[in-house]
């Protein structure tokens, strides 16, 4: 089923292009050079969207030979195979990494071109909800992520994307990265941690965590979070009214910041969101990751 959704929006996005290119070819004679410099450089972004959506073409052919692995490997833990080899097992979990990559470029493409659609003045259709983006776990970087004896890479029924689940540690410094062009233009955005603690976890009451959202290349300001309730908490330092609530899918959400995404899809700017409590003082674990989440920032004085 996600195949063929991906299939039929594909086609959606080249039937848009190439309505874009019939609409900008007749315009050419009645242009000054300058407008002409204009309509060629729009011309130039149709032809590297066509690109992308060749690229999102092979992108779902990748996906849709991750999901027939998938479907082997589960066959055999049921029918309990003990022949599935080491190999076999790692190239499922390869397969997996790499359908959420496809996911987070087909999302970002598919964004990028309702944007253009706008630009252009065309009925670009983009809700509230198509401004929201994901930065899922696998696209995060944690340190030590990669350490067997420190981080659990695992799958939870509640998502599609891969978590990252705190065996054991000291250090939390989790880092995501975006371009600007990837989000919506001129408009404020809110970055949220989800996350969720295991039955045994400990090492988060105390103390805070520090949190930033913004420009990557900016002076960073912090703010102070913490990953459980304020009742819960230890010590005496207060968070920045950056307490986790309990959102209705069941997972916690924790603000870390808000920023203002000033440019426009040529902007190549990044945006950078990280948490981290590095004093090496305080054992951590039970902390599971599903990723960043940025949308609109609510305006509370409305």
């Amino acid at each position: 089923m996600a195949t063929s959704s991906s299939a039929l929006l594909s086609e959606k996005l080249a039937a848009t292009l190439a309505e874009a290119v019939a609409n900008l070819e007749p315009l050419d004679k009645e242009l000054d050079h300058d407008e002409l410099k204009q309509l060629q450089a729009a011309e130039d972004e149709v032809e590297a969207l066509k690109l992308e959506v060749e690229e999102l073409e092979q992108a779902r052919k990748d996906a849709a030979r991750a999901a027939r692995l998938e479907k082997q490997a589960e066959r055999a833990r049921l029918m309990g195979d003990e022949f599935v080899s080491d190999e076999a097992i790692q190239e499922l979990e390869d397969a997996k990494t790499q359908l959420d990559l496809d996911r987070w470029n087909f999302e970002n493409d598919s964004f990028q071109l309702k944007v253009f659609q706008a630009q252009m003045g065309g009925e670009a259709a983009i809700s509230e909800e198509d401004k929201f983006r994901m930065i899922a776990a696998r696209e995060l970087s944690i340190v030590s992520g990669e350490t067997p004896e420190y981080w659990k890479w695992t799958s939870v029924p509640e998502t599609r994307y891969a978590v990252a689940e705190l065996l054991d540690g000291c250090w939390l410094e989790i880092t995501g990265r975006i371009a600007a062009s990837n989000l919506f233009p001129y408009t404020a955005y809110a970055a949220f941690f989800i996350f969720k603690l295991t039955d045994d976890s400990y090492g988060f009451n105390f103390p805070p965590v520090e949190a930033y959202a913004g420009n990557a290349d900016s002076e960073k300001s912090v703010t102070n979070v913490y990953l459980v309730s304020e009742e819960d908490q230890t010590g005496s330092e207060r968070a920045d009214d950056g307490y986790p609530k309990r959102r209705a899918d069941g997972w916690m959400e924790v603000e870390l910041g808000t920023f203002f995404v000033k440019g426009d899809m040529e902007d190549e700017s990044e945006i950078e969101i990280s948490l981290k409590e590095i004093s090496g003082n305080y054992g951590k674990k039970g902390l599971i990751v599903l990723g960043i989440e940025l949308r609109p920032a609510l305006d509370e004085t409305k």
